[in-house]
């Protein structure tokens, strides 16, 4: 017995008519009446009674009926899940900005690992337009934006991870380091150093808009294109910057964080979890509910 001929005869139990049961399967009445007959030989039990004018099931084709649809119902789960399978991507590709986005990442990505430990998730450090231009591109299947909000970026679809007040980060070493709270005037001739490339970086322009105009009169900008390059010019004392506590928590021993106050606006930093509105794939998808 095969699974074909399971197919066949739960066509002829519910037609209850060879001719339109085969006009369903597309095989020829003389075929599928051969191929019932051939089922019933190999259990040794008669599952239809027919004649030229009609077809009934018996009471033991009535049970084989309703076993045949359940098994059949399994196969085809089977099958679909094996297809799924097949379509997934064997490697996902994450942008991260650095460390910012890694306490957002952890839990959802152990329990995936678990649940599909044959997909390679793969990341990669990309800040700003280069992050959304990787993702418009397929180059990367989800991303994590630092920026103010979303509404600018058509064809993309977000989740808001991250919202934390900004506070100064500075190396341990630093002189500001021995205050427990700073204000904007103690940032008086400080170099601002900024996450990204460029005069219209989005951490810069934050940067200005946050800080008085006495202390942007005498101030220095300076770009760090990463996070570890950030982290390095931070430990150096090469410079202050403006980021969430979340920033520091990770790599304690090189940077600290203080509160800032006197500044002409609040300023919170968001991190935003990114991807292709027409994103198809569902597992990407469900990596995207477990953030």
């Amino acid at each position: 017995m095969e699974l074909r001929h399971l197919r066949y005869f739960l066509a002829v139990a519910e037609e209850l008519n060879f001719r339109r049961a085969g006009e369903r399967l597309h095989v020829s009445h003389p075929t599928l009446s051969k191929q019932i007959g051939d089922l019933e030989h190999s259990l040794g039990i008669k599952l239809l009674e027919r004649d030229t004018v009609s077809v009934h099931l018996t009471s033991a084709g009535r049970d084989f009926l309703q076993d045949a649809r359940k098994l059949l119902a399994q196969v085809d789960t089977i099958v679909d899940k094996a297809r799924r399978t097949a379509a997934e991507p064997s490697v996902i590709t994450i942008g991260v900005p650095g460390p910012l986005a890694a306490d957002n990442l952890l839990k959802a990505l152990a329990v995936f690992r678990r649940r599909y430990p044959r997909i390679n998730l793969q990341m990669v450090e990309t800040f700003g337009k280069q992050q959304l231009s990787e993702l418009h591109q397929g180059k990367i299947q989800l991303g994590f934006a630092v920026v103010p909000d979303m509404q600018a970026y058509p064809g993309l679809e977000a989740k808001l991870l991250l919202q934390s007040p900004v506070g100064v980060v500075l190396g341990r070493n630093h002189p500001l380091a021995a205050k427990k709270t700073l204000t904007c005037d103690d940032l008086l001739g400080e170099t601002f150093l900024y996450l990204g490339v460029g005069k219209n970086a989005a951490h810069r322009n934050e940067i200005r808009q946050v800080l008085p105009l006495k202390i942007l009169k005498g101030a220095r900008f300076k770009s760090a294109p990463s996070a570890p390059t950030m982290l390095l010019l931070l430990g150096s004392c090469e410079g202050v910057s403006l980021l969430p506590r979340e920033f520091v928590q990770p790599v304690q021993k090189q940077v600290v964080y203080r509160k800032l106050s006197g500044c002409r606006i609040g300023m919170d930093f968001k991190i935003w979890a990114i991807w292709r509105k027409d994103e198809s794939n569902p597992t990407v998808r469900e990596l995207i509910t477990m953030l």
